[in-house]
């Protein structure tokens, strides 16, 4: 091809720039640009040139992605998946990788009916409504609610005094200041139902091993008289309590 300056009327300039890629100058003369550095990416510009940053020639493992070291990019060392996997799906570690994963709640919820035999017989047995989380681990509860149906038949009958509440470890220490089952609840002809936060009805100040990987349980504990009546055995209370695991 011919080779000229731009007096003599050629397109080139008369001299290129060894493995630099040609490109049009703004004058329409052809020149060439710098050769750029192994794994360096041609990029659009006035006038056009190789990246700073430096690219990997090949794909050096399956799933893994581009990411910045603070001079090139380079192939991620953990590798992602290729599917998103099911609905509402994450991104989760596995401590190697990360892999699509159902995502665990932070905050979880517990329902458990208390038969009317059950009832009758929660002093000598409490129910556990939340196992154990394991150790050095506690439960918290951020909501409470409990539900009495009246079967519509007969009431249960039971002391003055007599109410049902939440303990950790079965019978050890009240989850709550406040009382969730009355004795006016117990003995009601008509469903009631009592919710409440029991951050705000009442707090609990006890040791760290009292409430270290313990259960929760509903336990009649104020009297070793056991609730009676209810004949038909057809009232039931609900449990639900909305928790979280706390670390120690």
């Amino acid at each position: 091809m011919p080779i000229g300056n731009n007096t003599s009327g050629h397109l080139y300039d008369t001299t290129f720039t060894t493995n630099g890629p040609l490109y049009s100058a703004a004058s329409g003369v052809m020149t060439s640009s710098s050769a750029g550095t192994a794994g360096a990416v041609y990029q659009a510009g006035t006038p056009p040139a190789f990246s700073t940053a430096t690219y990997p020639s090949t794909a050096t493992g399956t799933g893994k992605i581009l990411i910045a070291n603070g001079t090139n990019w380079v192939a991620s060392t953990p590798t992602f998946p290729n599917s998103a996997g099911s609905s509402g799906n994450v991104l989760v570690s596995d401590g190697t990788n990360f892999v699509s994963s159902t995502p665990t709640p932070i905050f979880k919820q517990v329902t458990r009916t208390l038969t009317s035999l059950e009832i009758k017989n929660l002093h000598a047995t409490p129910i556990e409504i939340i196992p154990a989380p394991g150790s050095g681990k506690t439960i918290v509860i951020t909501t409470l609610a409990f539900y009495f149906i009246y079967g519509g038949n007969n009431v249960f009958v039971a002391g003055s005094g007599q109410t049902i509440n939440l303990y950790f470890n079965n019978t050890t220490t009240f989850v709550t200041a406040s009382t969730p089952v009355t004795n006016a609840m117990i003995v009601s002809s008509t469903s009631r139902v009592t919710a409440f936060n029991p951050s705000l009805s009442g707090n609990i100040n006890v040791a760290l091993g009292v409430v270290d990987n313990v259960n929760i349980a509903a336990w009649q504990g104020t009297s070793v008289t056991e609730i009676s009546g209810n004949a038909n055995n057809d009232n039931t209370i609900d449990i639900v309590l909305t928790y979280y695991v706390l670390t120690l």
